[in-house]
């Protein structure tokens, strides 16, 4: 089931990606390869279902480090070499957590790829995913480029012209779903954290 559920995604995505090559303006080719991508991320997660014995017992590890290369290599129109660094820490989760963890991932990363490096041909994303003792969890996705303005935050990004608001919107309705907290620090770039309860 999951394997045929996987192919029909793949179908979708095959579709997306035949109507995308009608147009030549970047921004909507852009959108068509976000979509692309959101499938997807639904349709690797039941990749890994196929290899895996039970839905509690997904390698998120696993999936987040190859949804990640997937995402960046979607984007090689973009004229930059981009290097995706990973610091994940091996943990399993069952299919409802896995599915937010790869959207919010698969958001982050686009916004990066389209807005992070604008004057440059060489840029670094970082995805982060750390497990904590007090059962919470850690995710995050850090990029070197140019820096978000001061003062912006969650609450007002929906303002930001030149920002995906709708991949705001989907991020900060995932996190909600989590029960997480999201937050944005500004060190040499832009960083989004996400601190959840693990899941259990």
């Amino acid at each position: 089931v999951h394997h045929r559920t996987k192919n029909n995604l793949a179908m979708v995505q095959s579709l997306l990606s035949m109507q995308s090559r009608k147009y030549s303006e970047p921004e909507v080719r852009d959108a068509f390869t976000e979509s692309e991508n959101r499938i997807k991320a639904f349709g690797m997660v039941h990749e890994s279902l196929h290899s895996s014995d039970n839905l509690k017992d997904i390698d998120l590890s696993k999936y987040l480090k190859n949804l990640s290369k997937q995402i960046i290599a979607s984007f090689s129109t973009h004229a930059r070499d981009v290097k995706l660094v990973t610091d994940i820490d091996k943990v399993s989760f069952h299919i409802d957590d896995v599915v937010p963890c790869g959207l919010i991932i698969n958001e982050l990363i686009s916004n990066a790829m389209k807005h992070a490096f604008p004057d440059q041909d060489y840029g670094e994303i970082c995805v982060r995913l750390k497990a904590h003792n007090d059962n919470r969890f850690m995710l995050s996705v850090k990029d070197n480029g140019k820096g978000m303005p001061e003062g912006m935050d969650m609450a007002n990004l929906a303002s930001l012209d030149s920002l995906d608001t709708l991949g705001f919107q989907i991020i900060n309705a995932l996190v909600g779903q989590m029960n997480g907290e999201l937050e944005i620090i500004r060190d040499q770039g832009t960083e989004f954290r996400i601190t959840c309860e693990r899941p259990v």
